[in-house]
């Protein structure tokens, strides 16, 4: 173990401190929200950033409230680090389609979008041919071809 001579925070032998990188630390964050919220702490802190595991979100007050005392920093957020899957994508639903997804991940007993994301992919790969196509970078497409009105995949 050593120690940041910036902030003091203690680190491992190679791990670089992110004191200085112009992002807006966890300990800065709960001070200004205990200011307004006295009951925000550090346990309370590490809750919400994980909505998923404990149920916890922030109220759009206090949102408000971070955005306008660090207006020109992004807060830090050690979670993409954590993460194994570096790819993310955001897609929107009508209320009908949230309802039967919500139903297929009850009937599967699916607790994660991304674990029936998926499930839903994997079966879309084998049952079109797909799991032998080569992994391709990010902005090459694969070839498409139109028949019978429908957009075909070339292998």
């Amino acid at each position: 173990m050593r120690q940041c001579e910036h902030c003091g925070a203690f680190l491992d032998p190679e791990e670089q401190c992110d004191c200085q990188d112009g992002q807006v630390l966890d300990k800065d964050v709960v001070r200004v929200m205990n200011e307004v919220f006295p009951g925000y702490d550090q346990p309370m802190h590490s809750k919400v950033k994980q909505p998923d595991k404990y149920g916890v979100q922030r109220i759009p007050r206090a949102e408000k409230l971070l955005r306008d005392a660090f207006p020109n920093k992004a807060r830090k957020r050690r979670r993409s680090a954590n993460r194994k899957q570096g790819n993310q994508h955001t897609f929107r639903l009508n209320d009908a389609e949230e309802g039967r997804l919500q139903t297929a991940m009850e009937h599967f007993e699916i607790e994660h979008l991304q674990d029936f994301v998926l499930m839903v992919l994997r079966w879309f790969y084998e049952n079109h041919g797909m799991l032998q196509i080569p992994t391709h970078e990010k902005n090459d497409r694969l070839p498409v071809q139109q028949e019978n009105g429908r957009r075909q995949h070339l292998a």
